[in-house]
């Protein structure tokens, strides 16, 4: 079957013009397998749906890009005739491994319309996952002043890092303090390595988990630049 890329906006379009109801609930969580492979695995039961839809369908968009998003299911995923529920998992051959990878799941009405389901404490709606070392944030961090085990963040603005939901703020307990405290409250610009946190608000280390923070030299992701002699340049060749 040919997959036709469908622009999130024209999504946004359908969804003002469903009816204004209340919605179902379905939950998307992704993993990257042995092989490399993005696994996108869906999973609601009827009773999740609002009355009269027929499934569901799940988009992909490429995190620090802002790139229309496309759905991975082109067909909605239905619920057969006599079954209570669908648990599916979908490999995205066509993922960009080059940066991290937010996946959303939607509803499907019965017209055939999909529907944005709410963001939220959960059902997870939403998540974000990479199957290689690319950073999940970038931006300027900040000391919260409260809780040490997490740091703050204001994104590049218009660069299209946005994927948080309650807080945007980042765990830091696996990484050393070195590592990230000398660019607390500066202009420095890093970027944050790690995974998406799915934990409900009130276990969450934040909106990901840390493992590495790396400074940049700007917004773009330019990698900043070591002045040095070119007597130590020639040395470090010797």
């Amino acid at each position: 079957m040919t997959r036709h890329p469908v622009p999130i906006l024209i999504i946004l379009l359908l969804t003002l013009l469903a009816a204004a109801v209340p919605v179902g609930a379905a939950d998307v969580i992704v993993y990257c397998d042995p092989q490399d492979q993005m696994n996108v695995r869906v999973h609601f039961y009827t009773s999740d749906l609002q009355d009269g839809w027929i499934g569901a369908m799940v988009s992909r968009e490429v995190v620090g890009e802002c790139l229309p998003g496309v759905f991975i299911t082109p067909e909605p995923l239905v619920i057969p005739d006599g079954q209570g529920g669908l648990d599916v998992t979908i490999v995205d051959e066509n993922y960009d491994p080059t940066h991290a990878t937010l996946y959303r799941v939607w509803g499907v009405n019965a017209e055939m319309q999909p529907v944005e389901l709410p963001t939220g404490e959960g059902p997870y709606t939403h998540f974000v996952a990479t199957c290689t070392d690319v950073p999940l944030m970038r931006g300027r961090i900040f000391d919260l002043g409260e809780d040490p085990s997490k740091i703050g963040i204001e994104l590049c603005a218009g660069d299209c890092w946005e994927f948080c939901v309650w807080e945007t703020t980042v765990g830091v307990g696996s990484v050393d303090p070195a590592e990230y405290e000398p660019f607390l409250d500066t202009d420095t610009v890093v970027e944050i390595f790690g995974e998406f946190d799915i934990a409900p608000p009130e276990n969450s280390v934040g909106c990901m988990r840390a493992v590495r923070v790396e400074e940049v030299a700007d917004c773009s992701g330019s990698v900043a630049t070591v002045e040095t002699s070119w007597g130590h340049l020639k040395g470090l060749y010797r």
